[in-house]
């Protein structure tokens, strides 16, 4: 049943394509093909562009601290908790995918799979594939989507 539907960008969206939504402890991003907006209560309370590496935001992630992460066509950034606006963590690579580590910091898929720590300090882990999607489990092994199928792999 459909409870509510934001009126794309008369309600504030940046744009009507919507390529990206996650949500943690009430606040929810959302990715569009011009922008990002962060939504409280349902509502659109800001939109953000100029500071991110670029405006498609294809890949969007809230951390549990607080971090609100968005992967571009363009590269990925990050806004800690206690931070105003968002910097430029990994460029210029077309960011596919996010998903939070278990140790903090998020896993980044592209062409490959890389974890970015909320200071910004990217530990190269896997290349050469295209990563998609990707689930760090409780077990250990991350586990991700490629242009080849599933991949399982432990961290080095």
């Amino acid at each position: 049943m459909l409870q509510s539907l934001l009126n794309l960008v008369a309600d504030g969206l940046p744009d009507a394509r919507v390529v990206a939504v996650d949500a943690h402890d009430g606040t929810v991003l959302v990715g569009t093909a011009e922008g990002l907006a962060v939504l409280d209560a349902g509502r659109v309370t800001e939109v953000v562009d100029a500071t991110l590496p670029d405006a498609w935001v294809q890949a969007v992630h809230v951390g549990p601290d607080g971090a609100l992460w968005a992967g571009t066509f363009r590269g990925l950034a990050v806004r800690g908790p206690q931070d105003s606006t968002f910097r430029t963590v990994l460029d210029p690579w077309s960011v596919f995918s996010l998903s939070a580590a278990r140790n903090g910091g998020v896993w980044a898929g592209y062409e490959g799979l890389q974890h970015v720590s909320l200071e910004g300090v990217v530990t190269p882990w896997l290349d050469g594939v295209h990563v998609y999607d990707s689930v760090d489990t409780p077990e250990g092994p991350v586990v991700a989507t490629t242009e080849s199928g599933v991949l399982t792999v432990a961290e080095p």
